[in-house]
């Protein structure tokens, strides 16, 4: 489309707005910044003027990927060119300040913003409210989110939902938990993100019980919970070591329309393995492949783990095998798991003949010669 474009303008065909913001934000898509500045040259060279449009993709292409530096100089050039900015291209370069975490300079260009004349938008708000609660700063969140109804702007479930995130993240539960309750009476369903936040909250300072009576309230409220919901109350169960009712969950979500995951179950092994109930996470990991459900790689970590730290080297064998005969490519952790079990039992045959099948693979594997018979020292590393 680029070549294109080229010749097009050489034969003097005019281009539409349209057209070139489409091959601007590919490019910017792309990362081709540069390129995309040579196409704004070539057009004005070419004598057809930028649009608004133009200028507002080159403007977010260059903050999405962080060089705020080339955002503001081709706002500048917007400017100089009498072409007014609107709020595409403020909240794009307010969420670029946003994310680079320079939230006092976001929040004056909204002064700046409204000074022109451009309304802020709710996304405009929520970016600061993103912003000022990445940063910790509560109370901001709080007057941003004052401020919107103020003018007459209502605060979405992003907004509410950014400011739960916030407290949460700063230890505040119960502040959380009344940003919520005022979801309601400002008319505002929240989602299953944001009732999953606090959540998540309450399960990592093990309040685990608070956790399913929100849970119940969510269901009440008429906010189906989600699967990640089910997981993180199968995460608080596992924490507090009930393992069983975690299996009772699980098996229970068919009656909620739902089903098992990767996370799910991977969850149970983690808990099985750090009690030493390896057994058993064999088994289900077993139950996952007859469900349909693919193991991650974090699944293969847990159980080589623990059955490396058991010394249960032929399980860990016919394990490695079928990770082979399922083309499924085992992490450099894995080898030196089985590494260090080999050496653990003195086995130092084994050693040899796994790095050869590691070099079979592409995987190179390094040993300490200083240390000799089975002390031996293994690191993998990555094939250049």
């Amino acid at each position: 489309m680029l070549s294109l474009f080229e010749d097009s303008v050489k034969k003097g065909v005019k281009i539409g707005a349209y057209t070139c913001s489409i091959l601007l934000n590919g490019l910017c898509k792309d990362g081709k910044i540069s390129k995309a500045e040579e196409v704004l040259q070539t057009l004005v060279n070419a004598g057809l003027p930028p649009t608004r449009v133009i200028y507002n993709t080159l403007i977010n292409g260059y903050c999405q990927i962080g060089e705020l530096e080339g955002a503001f100089s081709i706002f500048q050039q917007m400017k100089s060119c009498l072409i007014r900015p609107d709020h595409i291209t403020y909240n794009a370069l307010i969420n670029g300040l946003g994310k680079a975490e320079r939230v006092t300079e976001a929040h004056d260009l909204v002064i700046e913003m409204e000074k022109n004349g451009v309304y802020p938008t709710v996304e405009t708000f929520n970016t600061l409210i993103c912003s000022y609660g990445r940063d910790g700063q509560l109370e901001k969140c709080l007057i941003i989110l004052s401020d919107m109804q103020e003018k007459g702007i209502k605060p979405s479930v992003v907004s509410y939902g950014s400011i739960v995130n916030a407290f949460c993240k700063n230890g505040k539960i119960p502040e959380a938990v009344a940003i919520l309750d005022d979801m309601f009476h400002k008319d505002v369903l929240p989602s299953a993100q944001v009732y999953n936040t606090i959540i998540d909250a309450y399960i990592e300072c093990d309040a685990t019980e608070l956790a399913f009576i929100l849970a119940e309230k969510m269901k009440t409220s008429g906010v189906p919970p989600s699967i990640v919901t089910y997981n993180l109350l199968i995460k608080g169960l596992c924490k507090q070591s009930r393992i069983c009712e975690a299996e009772e969950l699980i098996y229970s979500l068919g009656n909620h329309g739902l089903t098992p995951d990767v996370v799910s179950y991977n969850t149970l092994i983690s808990a099985c393995c750090y009690r030493s109930n390896t057994d058993r996470a064999l088994e289900l990991r077993k139950e996952m492949c007859i469900c349909g459900i693919k193991p991650s790689p974090r699944t293969y970590h847990m159980i080589f783990s623990a059955l490396g730290g058991a010394r249960r080297v032929q399980e860990m064998e016919n394990l490695y095998k079928e990770m082979l005969d399922k083309n499924v490519v085992p992490c450099n952790d894995i080898y030196d798991i089985m590494v260090e079990a080999y050496v653990k039992c003195g086995d130092e045959s084994k050693v040899e003949a796994l790095r050869k099948d590691m070099s079979n693979q592409g995987i190179a594997i390094e040993y300490d010669t200083s240390v000799t018979n089975c002390e031996l020292y293994a690191n993998v590393v990555s094939p250049v």
